[in-house]
């Protein structure tokens, strides 16, 4: 809502304004004198600057051969530089503080930066100090963690425009050092063209004399060589073409020197020595300005002043004005914000109850009422619940005052969820509610809290989960009862397979006890094949009964001593399909009668009574077919004696992967040979 102009007036007077003024004028003078504060003076060493490339840049020798050889870019003053003939600088400071954390002495030599990196690739020096990565670098050094920050600036003359950027380069002439970051960022893009300078000071005259354009050099160096050198008309434009860590650069694969150097690194900078050495250059690395750049600031700086003192006055009255604003805005939107929450809590499914920090309930909604019975009049007050309530565990146990949620947050701090208990309202009834608890901290006072209580009616939940229970006790019972009546079946089940088969062998008492005696070695060859349980129970049935169908067959026919005439053993044969009919005909579940109409087929297709091959057979029917076989021979028929197991086994031997599956016939001969197997004797 908009603030009335009149009430605004009504809250300023002249009084106020000119108790500002002293501090208007206060600000503005502390303004002007920092903006028009001079830049300060940079020295440097003039040997620094005199050095000669040609001699400095000769194979360094050590004072010590024990000694590491530490190299570094004399051109890059005030970081590194001769001061006559001993290296100096910010970095060298540094690496004359790393060496008293290094087990051997440290040699620092300042050089030409180009012959510096090459001794140091082909081994005759050890180091390179303040070195940036990169990809072509990383392939022939190993780098330090970060030894110093650079920002590789752009520097113009003061007179040239455009130029604010890598891409505003293209065209120009750059100058660059000789084997240095910038030349080999700028050298990848050939619309670049890069001028190699002798130094630092010499490029920046060629700049300054117009024979290059631009020149990229670290902000530090140049900044200091330009005033070392009282270079001026010279700016620095854009952002910096690279901002990056320098390093120390070993040679490839030096990793026992990289981590002395890094461990001396971190040393320095863990006990201050790092910061104290920078602390110590910061003269020397001050921000470079030419005089119509100072001159510029101290125009802006008094400007600005000027406009301070005739827009204070008026930005002053905006900010009360918009302070006013805000806080009413502030108070209405609080105000909004709770009535919406009154609204919503009202509106709640779930009960909501207030105690303050000393216990006593001060609010509750609707749905609190509805769901314990009882009125906000007789809820609001009390600091523990009505006795009357009884309240009660799941258990049916009492549930103790002290264990209510609101009653452990309250003296904890801790929140309570989803704790279920009973409570009895005014009537009697039993209600069953979800309760949580979460503390709210009290305005004002320190350590203090309130807590905020919310539950649920779950009656009915807690209902049907009786329900269910009982239900599920009569459903367990149902099925106990259903399992003890499938194992009486089971067993009702074997006592028929087992007088049909004692049915079988009373017509052929010769063969008295095969089926059984089958049944057990078809389960051993099972088991040790892996067979499940499920199917290895099909193949002990369909053993027990494989020879059901020579019901059909004569009695004299089955012990007759002599040969049998086509005729009778065709009746012999049939009896494999005869039993697969009294079977099927039953309607037995599972493929027992298709295992017993199979028994006498073999894998080349040479069996009856259909002659089926391998792909045709049931796996069940290929272990009963060789322990058909090998109980067979080993026992005594009506027109042969027992042939033994040992020539039961050379049959099946030879007949493996032809007539018999070769598994199964490698499964036997381990039951027998390897396992100990013996028939169970008649």
């Amino acid at each position: 809502m908009p603030v009335k102009q009149r009430s605004l007036r009504g809250r300023t007077s002249p009084g106020r304004w000119a108790s500002l003024t002293p501090m208007i004028a206060i600000i503005a003078l502390a303004a002007m004198c920092l903006l028009t504060q001079p830049t300060r003076a940079i020295a440097a060493p003039t040997s620094a600057l005199a050095a000669d490339p040609a001699t400095t840049g000769a194979m360094p020798k050590r004072s010590d051969p024990r000694a590491l050889l530490f190299l570094g870019n004399m051109n890059i003053a005030p970081v590194i530089y001769l001061d006559g003939n001993v290296p100096a600088g910010l970095a060298v400071d540094l690496v004359r503080a790393l060496a008293t954390h290094m087990s051997r002495r440290v040699e620092v030599v300042a050089m030409n930066w180009k012959q510096a990196q090459a001794l140091v690739t082909t081994g005759a020096a050890d180091a390179l100090i303040q070195i940036n990565e990169t990809p072509e670098r990383r392939q022939v050094y190993d780098f330090s963690d970060p030894f110093l920050e650079s920002h590789f600036a752009i520097f113009v003359r003061q007179d040239q425009t455009g130029i604010f950027g890598t891409s505003s380069l293209h065209g120009l002439r750059v100058g660059v050092e000789s084997g240095g970051l910038p030349e080999q960022l700028l050298g990848t893009d050939p619309e670049i063209p890069l001028t190699v300078i002798p130094g630092f000071p010499e490029g920046f005259r060629m700049l300054k004399a117009g024979t290059i354009d631009a020149v990229v050099v670290d902000y530090r160096v140049g900044s200091y060589v330009l005033a070392a050198n009282h270079i001026n008309n010279i700016k620095v434009v854009g952002d910096p073409v690279a901002s990056s860590y320098s390093s120390i650069a070993v040679r490839k694969g030096d990793t026992a020197l990289l981590t002395e150097i890094n461990g001396a690194l971190r040393t320095i900078k863990a006990d201050g020595t790092y910061q104290r050495i920078l602390d110590s250059w910061a003269p020397t690395v001050g921000v470079f300005e030419t005089q119509a750049q100072i001159d510029q600031r101290v125009f802006y700086g008094v400007s600005i002043t000027l406009l301070a003192l005739l827009v204070t006055t008026a930005v002053w009255a905006a900010i009360i004005r918009i302070q006013v604003r805000r806080k009413r805005e502030a108070e209405e939107a609080l105000q909004e914000s709770e009535e919406i929450y009154r609204s919503l809590v009202a509106a709640m499914a779930e009960g909501v109850v207030f105690r303050g920090a000393d216990g006593r309930i001060t609010a509750v909604n609707p749905a609190a009422q509805r769901i314990e019975g009882r009125s906000a009049e007789q809820m609001i007050g009390p600091t523990a619940e009505d006795p009357r309530m009884g309240s009660v565990r799941e258990d049916g146990t009492p549930f103790p005052e002290e264990s209510y949620p609101s009653e452990v947050t309250l003296r904890t701090g801790e929140p309570q969820h989803e704790v279920v208990m009973g409570v009895r309202r005014p009537d009697g009834a039993l209600v069953w509610i979800s309760v949580n608890s979460q503390p709210v901290l009290s305005v004002g006072v320190p350590g203090s809290h309130a807590v905020v209580t919310t539950f649920r009616d779950v009656t009915e939940s807690k209902l049907a989960e009786a329900e269910l229970d009982r239900r599920g006790t009569r459903l367990e019972e149902l099925l106990a009862e259903r399992e003890k009546n499938l194992i009486q079946l089971g067993r009702s089940f074997s006592s028929i397979i087992e007088v049909v088969g004692q049915v079988v062998e009373t017509r052929d008492p010769y063969t008295a006890g095969h089926q059984r005696r089958v049944s057990e070695l078809a389960v051993r060859i099972s088991e040790e094949m892996g067979v499940s349980a499920e199917v290895t129970e099909e193949i002990r049935v369909a053993a027990l009964i494989h020879d059901v169908g020579k019901m059909s067959v004569p009695a004299e026919i089955l012990s007759k001593p002599g040969s049998l005439s086509s005729a009778e053993f065709q009746l012999v044969k049939d009896h494999a399909e005869a039993g697969y009919r009294i079977v099927a005909s039953t309607n037995m579940t599972g493929p027992t009668a298709e295992i017993i109409r199979q028994h006498h087929e073999r894998c080349d297709g040479s069996g009856y009574p259909r002659g089926l091959t391998a792909d045709h057979l049931l796996p069940a029917a290929k272990v009963l077919m060789v322990a058909d076989v090998v109980e067979a021979m080993a026992s005594h028929r009506p027109y042969r004696a027992a042939l033994g197991v040992d020539a039961a086994l050379d049959e099946i031997a030879g007949g493996a992967g032809r007539l018999y599956d070769a598994e199964v016939c490698r499964a036997c001969r381990v039951v027998f040979l390897e396992r100990g197997f013996e028939f169970t004797p008649i």
